[in-house]
């Protein structure tokens, strides 16, 4: 917002000039200086544009060789043209004051209304709208050449029920090309401002100040939208701008409780197909192509999806594994700006590319596979068996299936991760009647995710706990070779095991 000298102008002999224009969606709150530094006598004329009229404040003001003139405080509307004139050169015209916001009124503040009075009948100046509270001053300017009386009412309830008993000045006497100004009135919604002159007068009338549209109640009905630091846009029933405190209380949206000082906080960014609810933070959704974080409270399971723009489902859960997705199911072109595109895999596990999908690299562009045994993207062994700790995200390590679990075509490799330091401590369970499978060309380390040492798979058939029935399972997997023996061998499997279904 401007403030301090907003305009200043010597204006041309007898040609109207622009001293100041309205800003853009405020108002203006000023005041004009006028100084004649001309030997003769000068007279001005201040006024606005109203279309293609002049409505003036001052009119043929005489304004003597080095007299100063400074016009009481005007309120000036946004993109109104304030007008000035002289008729001797060397007269000078200063603007100083502050541009104020005028936003958040549905009627704006400013010029508020002007009527000229050649005579004793009432007119209707001004009537402050429903719903606000209008402080006016108000300018009577005589235009004529002759003196004349003028006479201001306020009305309770407008023009037609005024009455004898509502006069606030009654034949005041303003003398030719002569200012009268009546400051700081304050009207209440549906009071006006009446005025009339003497006979063959020729007074002009101008209205003008600041509305007040705020509303000090303790119950409030809005019907319709509601504005708070702008007008409301069109489908907002409430439109706020600016930063909102609630305190001591809560807030309550379509019956859900959503912040509750006494009892904790439900807090949620919602998605396509998420919502957040009342009670403890159940869902934390980022919205952005194919990723979705949302934590389920009845199996207490974190799931992380970036593979799907449907969401997180059950076919995206293998339980406490970490996944690298091995496979191209859309489109893909790798070129600038992203000229790198790197995808983690294993040396037994293959990268697909779905029947119909094409993926292009561009020139100056590469697509590289990366083989890894381990989860090792984070640098402490902490990070690496925890994915979320290195996040803030504090959980003790999940080593444990206990639902259905699948590694699929999309969904290759991967991980369970125990600390090598503890894998005689801790075994990675099957719960029973839960069935973990595991998909051609697809991996899953269980280990220390290269934190130190390889576990032969042996040892970890040893350490998974399960009902008797799945020792059977594993040694008629082998006899089938639907199941890698590798590890069998004098070289340890780095904690890794491949086949068909375990």
């Amino acid at each position: 917002m401007a403030f301090g000298l907003l305009g200043s102008v010597i204006p041309q002999v007898g040609e109207d000039t622009t001293l100041y224009v309205g800003i853009q969606s405020s108002i203006t709150k000023g005041k004009v200086s006028i100084c004649n530094k001309n030997y003769n006598p000068a007279r001005i004329r201040l006024g606005y544009k109203d279309g293609n009229e002049i409505k003036y404040f001052e009119y043929n003001r005489e304004v003597n060789y080095e007299e100063s003139l400074e016009i009481g405080t005007l309120h000036l509307s946004a993109l109104t043209d304030l007008v000035v004139t002289s008729d001797q050169p060397g007269v000078n015209f200063l603007l100083y004051g502050e541009t104020i916001s005028d936003t958040q009124n549905p009627i704006r503040s400013g010029i508020l209304g002007q009527v000229t009075s050649t005579g004793s009948d009432n007119q209707l100046l001004f009537t402050a709208p429903d719903g606000s509270k209008a402080t006016t001053t108000l300018v009577l300017c005589n235009l004529g050449p002759d003196k004349a009386t003028a006479r201001i009412g306020i009305a309770n309830a407008g023009l037609a029920s005024f009455d004898s008993t509502e006069y606030i000045e009654y034949n005041v006497t303003i003398q030719p090309y002569q200012t009268y100004t009546r400051p700081d009135l304050k009207l209440d919604a549906g009071q006006s401002v009446i005025a009339s002159s003497s006979d063959n007068s020729t007074v002009s009338y101008i209205s003008h100040g600041t509305l007040d549209f705020s509303v000090s109640t303790d119950d409030l009905t809005v019907e319709g939208n509601l504005g708070i630091g702008t007008t409301a846009r069109p489908g907002k029933r409430l439109d706020v701008i600016g930063n909102v405190a609630i305190n001591d209380g809560g807030l309550s949206v379509n019956g859900i409780e959503l912040l509750d000082p006494t009892g904790g906080f439900a807090i949620g960014i919602t998605s396509v197909g998420q919502s957040v609810v009342s009670g403890p933070i159940k869902n934390l959704n980022f919205t952005n192509t194919e990723n979705t974080f949302s934590y389920d409270p009845v199996n207490d399971i974190v799931d992380i999806d970036t593979g799907s723009s449907t969401g997180v489902t059950q076919d995206d859960r293998i339980g406490c594994a970490f996944v690298h997705f091995g496979g191209f199911e859309a489109d893909l072109n790798i070129g600038t700006p992203g000229k790198f595109y790197e995808i983690f895999s294993h040396e037994d596990a293959a990268v697909d590319i779905e029947i119909g999908v094409n993926v292009v690299v561009d020139e100056d562009s590469v697509l590289v596979i990366t083989d890894k045994n381990t989860f090792d993207s984070f640098t402490t062994p902490i990070a690496q068996t925890n994915l979320l700790s290195a996040q803030g995200f504090k959980d003790n390590i999940r080593a444990a299936f206990d639902e259905d679990a699948a590694l699929t075509a999309s969904r290759k490799v991967g991980y369970v991760m125990i600390p090598s330091d503890f894998q005689d401590s801790i075994a990675c369970d099957i719960e029973d009647g839960v069935e973990v499978s595991i998909g051609d060309m697809c991996v899953l380390n269980v280990g220390g995710g290269g934190i130190g040492g390889s576990t032969p798979l042996d040892e970890i058939f040893a350490k998974l706990a399960h009902n008797d029935s799945h020792d059977a399972q594993i040694d008629a997997a082998i006899d089938a070779k639907e199941l890698s023996t590798k590890a069998r061998t004098a070289d340890p499997l780095d904690n890794y095991f491949i086949g068909q279904s375990l």
